[in-house]
């Protein structure tokens, strides 16, 4: 089992180019970050910080999209826009050796239900544009994911077991549930049964403290998620 800082959320105290660096002194040998990184900051400098650090990343998130978007894999009418951001992130994944790329989703301005044309509109169009990453991920031997996220308000993805579904209906070996203790138990709960009967479907696990998103032990701390990558679970 290979631990990851997520330094999207750990040494915050430092620039974002300098973290790198700051998890290998802990003794970190991976690391991952989320959304930002790809959309605020130039490919050669976080590729020079990743080498520099001698840290491999193990893990990496699509952009938001434009002001406003909370990703667009689930959004009709920008499956273009979606697919640009992949492409440019799949490009990212391959200058940084990084075998997984988390998808996001994209949220409603509103909550919506399963019965709402809405709702099966961004469902359906989720399934074309995770397949579509699968396939282009495929050819380069990278492992595309899905989470179900709480802290996003309307979020599409919100349920490990939806997560579960949709993997099915991709129905494409190399989708992959990211699994985060912290969002499973804010929004299902019942962690070690869920894992134990969908193990095959996770291919990464993140953990943090509930309820404040924390460090994993019992009294909380100043720092955030620490990550799991199992090559048993992931494949590499």
């Amino acid at each position: 089992m290979e631990l990851a800082a997520n330094i999207s959320f750990m040494f915050k105290e430092r620039e974002l180019l300098d973290r790198f660096r700051a998890a290998a002194a802990c003794g970190f040998r991976a690391v991952e970050f989320g959304s930002e990184v790809v959309a605020h900051c130039e490919r050669e400098a976080v590729v020079a910080a990743k080498e520099n650090a001698g840290v491999e990343v193990v893990n990496m998130s699509t952009p938001y999209g434009a002001p406003g978007d909370k990703g667009l894999a689930a959004v009709p009418g920008r499956e273009a826009d979606f697919r640009t951001i992949l492409l440019t992130t799949l490009d990212w994944a391959l200058a940084l050796k990084c075998p997984r790329i988390h998808i996001m989703a994209g949220a409603f301005d509103r909550e919506v239900q399963q019965t709402d044309p809405l709702w099966q509109r961004a469902h359906a169009t989720y399934i074309s544009n995770l397949q579509f990453a699968a396939d282009e991920c495929s050819k380069k031997n990278v492992t595309v994911l899905i989470e179900a996220i709480s802290v996003i308000p309307h979020y599409f993805l919100q349920h490990q077991k939806q997560g579960i579904d949709i993997i099915k209906k991709v129905a494409r070996d190399n989708v992959k549930l990211e699994f985060d203790f912290y969002h499973a138990q804010m929004l299902d709960g019942n962690l070690c049964d869920f894992l134990t009967r969908n193990i095959d479907h996770v291919g990464h696990i993140q953990i943090a403290q509930v309820p404040y998103r924390h460090e994993p032990d019992d009294r909380g701390g100043d720092q955030l998620p620490l990550c799991v990558s199992d090559p048993a679970i992931s494949g590499i």
